[in-house]
């Protein structure tokens, strides 16, 4: 709130003080009556305009929410504060109130701040999410516990808050309501998140050396991957990269079952937001990509993210190969698309839909294969310790998936364009593994 709108707020009290108390200091009993009735009066009438500003913000809210619009005339009486003198001052708050209430519910309800701003640049607008960071930051500082503060901290400061106020005095006020309303009514129909109990969440995992090590080299062949113009090459260094990262977790996981981790093991959950067009696609691939390094996902697309839930560093090996993969299949496409010698239908959205989920199946079919691979070449270097040791880890995930979401349901993904799909299917398996491991292994040496 502005200075200007404050020093007007401050002098309508003190008016109202003033008038109450002139009433009680008077000794004539109907002098004194009639500024009591008076008194309230004006504490009716502040009520009633409180009662009228929340009606109106819930309405319009829940309706933006429901059908997309919200009634002008609405609008209006929020902007104009229903022709109260302050009464713009009073709808501000009041609109605060109701955002921060909204968000301390979502964040107990398993939200993250960073995921309350980015679920409201997609469903509501960029100016709405921009003018819902101070009140998130608020909600935060309400509900954060000692696990958890830092974090939110961080993320809080990420957001910028301050860069946008809610104001009656800014010449955009009659917008900023309409956004603010569009933001309440995304935040009020958020469904809370699994309770994820003693499972850590969007906590970023500490690598040793060594481990930075593998990664840097695996983040190089996905770079290489992701700017060369040869599929071919492209296939070999992404295989070459998911053996580096199965090997190197496969070490680790033995390790950890050899210090008597393997009783309980250090399961993390992790939600991956995904953008449109073509959600559920990508979900697919995460999906493929993830179980290929003995993770598990549930895709919400209602809200617009994927739950990885797995241990810490096959979870950041999904992540890694996933991002690249997406990035690989978007050139391609981009690629077929730009090509004379294609036809226009390679720019239409089931002819994309088609490219990546046959893209995702592919894939999965080949990182099944090195994963596999390595999988039995590690089992076999320690004897058949190793086996036993993933069985009992993908029981715990597992578990863990059940206790997170109860009962799940699967769906089917129709493809309509089979040009797309059989283009995508030839953008995954273009390379021949063998050749592909060596050829990655002579870019890495």
């Amino acid at each position: 709130m502005g200075t200007k709108n404050r020093e007007r707020r401050r002098q309508k009290q003190a008016k109202h003080n003033r008038a109450r108390r002139g009433g009680a200091s008077r000794g004539d009993s109907r002098s004194a009556g009639r500024n009591t009735t008076r008194g309230s009066a004006y504490e009716f009438a502040d009520e009633l305009l409180d009662a009228l500003i929340t009606d109106a913000i819930y309405n319009a809210a829940h309706a933006d929410c429901q059908t997309g619009f919200v009634p002008d005339a609405t609008i209006n009486a929020l902007v104009e504060g229903f022709g109260v003198p302050g009464g713009p001052e009073t709808v501000q708050e009041k609109i605060f109130s109701s955002i921060v209430t909204s968000a301390t519910r979502s964040l107990r309800g398993g939200w993250e701040p960073e995921e309350l701003e980015r679920v409201l640049r997609r469903k509501a607008t960029v100016s709405a999410a921009r003018l819902c960071v101070n009140a998130i930051a608020t909600a935060a500082s309400n509900c954060w516990g000692a696990e958890t503060q830092d974090d939110w901290e961080r993320q809080i400061a990420a957001m910028k808050p301050n860069a946008r106020p809610l104001d009656p005095g800014f010449s955009s006020w009659p917008s900023d309501v309409d956004a603010a309303l569009r933001a309440l009514g995304v935040l009020d129909h958020l469904p809370p998140m699994p309770n994820l109990g003693a499972l850590p969440r969007t906590r970023p995992t500490k690598h040793s050396d060594a481990d930075e090590q593998v990664l840097a080299r695996v983040r190089a062949l996905l770079a290489k991957a992701e700017s060369t113009d040869f599929p071919e090459e492209a296939d070999a260094l992404t295989a070459k990269a998911q053996q580096l990262m199965t090997r190197h977790c496969l070490d680790r996981s033995l390790v950890d079952a050899q210090a008597g981790h393997d009783a309980h093991p250090h399961l993390q959950v992790r939600r991956c937001w995904l953008d449109d067009p073509y959600l559920e696609a990508k979900g697919l691939l995460l999906t493929i990509v993830a179980s290929a390094n003995r993770c598990r996902t549930v895709l919400s697309p209602d809200v617009g993210f994927s739950t990885i839930v797995g241990h810490p560093d096959d979870i950041d090996a999904s992540e890694l190969l996933f991002t690249s993969l997406l990035v690989q299949a978007t050139r391609r496409m981009t690629v077929a698309a730009d090509d004379p010698t294609h036809s226009t239908r390679s720019r239409r959205p089931s002819y994309r839909r088609s490219f990546l989920v046959a893209y995702a199946h592919r894939i999965g079919m080949r990182l099944d294969e090195v994963s596999q691979a390595a999988t039995a070449e590690a089992d076999k270097e320690h004897g058949g310790a190793l086996l036993p040791v993933l069985a009992r880890r993908s029981d715990h995930i597992d578990e863990a998936v059940d206790a997170l979401f109860g009962e799940l349901t699967s769906s089917a993904i129709s493809v309509s364009d089979y040009a797309g799909w059989a283009a995508g299917t030839a953008a995954a398996d273009l390379a021949d593994l063998v050749t592909a491991e060596q050829l990655a292994a002579s870019a890495v040496a």
